[in-house]
């Protein structure tokens, strides 16, 4: 009886313990991809010789993404604005020549 109950302590123990873990662990790694989409994607948008207009983008990852492209002779900066997984708002600026 004993061994039992110790052989669920450890099962539950080890579930509590690595359940929570791993959904953090695939939280962290949407963030990162969502981040490298949005920044890959605002690159793109930077360095076509058009200036892109600002707007909202729902294609690019799962939420909506504000583009903002200001002209600050000679440089370009693009920024965008987003809610990542973790329901916290992130900012990407990049500056083009």
């Amino acid at each position: 009886m004993l061994e039992a109950v110790l052989a669920i302590f450890i099962f539950f123990s080890i579930l509590f313990t690595l359940l929570p873990l791993i959904y953090q662990l695939k939280l962290e790694n949407q963030k990162l991809l969502d981040r490298s989409i949005v920044t890959h994607q605002l690159y793109q948008t930077l360095i076509t010789e058009d200036i892109s207009p600002a707007g909202t983008y729902h294609d690019w990852i799962g939420a909506s993404v504000i583009l903002t492209i200001d002209s600050v002779p000679p440089y370009r900066k693009g920024c965008a604005t987003w809610t990542n997984v973790k329901t916290n708002p992130e900012t990407i600026c990049l500056y083009s020549y």
